[in-house]
């Protein structure tokens, strides 16, 4: 190739007496237009005065090796591009975990074992989505469906609400960006604990909806229950409860618009994530 035409010359120029040989890896153009790699060994031999007069050299076809490590190296430098980016993930969420602790613990000072068991889903959730991130074939999308299905069925279990049926109309191909997937889990997790610990308070049967499509200009998620709702003129957005800051606050980090769902039987959210 047109770089690399004087640097085979330049080598045996350099060759003296007490510096005879040299190995050079040469990039060569086929007439196909393939690229090859050739690595030579060189030596040298020079006459009683010390004069260049010949040189033999040994060259093979290192092509399979070469490109074998270029692909080596490039898988090297892309796991530590990722492991980079797990850590920093890791890392912020610990640090958002612990704000809501550092809340609950506020809030709810005389009630520690509630604050206890609500880190504890924040906990889960955040494993269910590095879990996803792991099993997926793309490191910075998670697919939606499985994402909410493994948390909240997770969430569902670890609470004991067996009388509250899960019911999922979430399309299939929707993904949503690994940044987003963290606090969209503790937004659908933190609805759920609303509903399991107000909506039904006198433990009848109920339904948790989570309902997710896609239009040309946006992804709508929809989230609710057909439990008792809110008492008569509530309003969430200027509530100053720990829960519903909390969702207000994570709505805000998902860069989504958030509504209130007026025609379902109890209560339920609606967010609106804008594709453009």
């Amino acid at each position: 190739i047109p770089e690399e035409k004087n640097v085979f010359a330049d080598k045996v120029s350099n060759l003296t007496p007490k510096n005879p040989r040299f190995n050079n890896i040469a990039t060569v153009k086929t007439v196909n237009g393939n690229y090859k790699y050739l690595e030579g060994y060189i030596e040298a031999k020079f006459d009683e005065n010390g004069d260049f007069s010949e040189f033999v050299a040994f060259v093979h076809d290192e092509t399979d090796k070469v490109l074998r490590e270029n692909e080596l190296e490039a898988l090297s430098d892309e796991r530590k591009l990722l492991l980079e980016e797990v850590h920093h993930r890791v890392k912020n969420n610990l640090q958002l975990v612990s704000s809501f602790l550092s809340l609950d613990a506020r809030y709810y000072e005389d009630r520690p074992e509630y604050v206890i068991r609500k880190t504890q889903t924040r906990i889960d959730a955040m494993a269910t989505v590095h879990e996803e991130v792991y099993q997926s074939d793309d490191v910075s999308h998670i697919n939606v469906e499985s994402l909410l299905v493994n948390v909240l069925s997770g969430l569902f279990v670890k609470l004991g609400s067996k009388k509250i049926r899960r019911v999922f109309d979430i399309e299939s191909d929707i993904y949503i960006d690994i940044d987003k997937a963290m606090p969209l889990s503790f937004f659908v997790s933190e609805l759920a604990v609303n509903c399991i610990n107000h909506a039904f308070p006198d433990g009848r049967e109920g339904n948790f909806c989570v309902d997710l499509v896609s239009t040309d200009d946006a992804d709508i998620l929809r989230v609710w229950d057909d439990g008792d709702g809110l008492p008569e003129g509530l309003d969430i957005f200027s509530n100053d409860t720990l829960g519903f800051t909390v969702i207000r606050r994570l709505a805000e980090q998902l860069e989504a618009e958030l509504r209130v769902l007026n025609n379902v039987p109890g209560f339920g959210m609606e967010l609106i994530f804008s594709k453009s």
